[in-house]
């Protein structure tokens, strides 16, 4: 199992995101990640899986 520079195991591999990363976020629904970077200026989506359909309704 790889390990980090402090001897932890990693659970997941690293992924690339922009520059000074300081934000993250979790769409606990679509498994979706969200980092933003302040550096890049950029969000970066990481994983996750579609919503689930709405709900709809015809008129008539």
């Amino acid at each position: 199992m790889p390990r980090s520079r402090l001897g932890a195991p990693l659970r997941s591999p690293e992924v690339a995101v922009g520059s000074q990363p300081n934000g993250l976020a979790i769409d606990e629904i679509t498994g979706t990640v969200y980092v933003l970077s302040l550096g890049t200026g950029t969000m970066s989506l990481l994983g996750g899986k579609p919503p689930p359909p709405h709900a709809s309704a015809s008129r008539g």
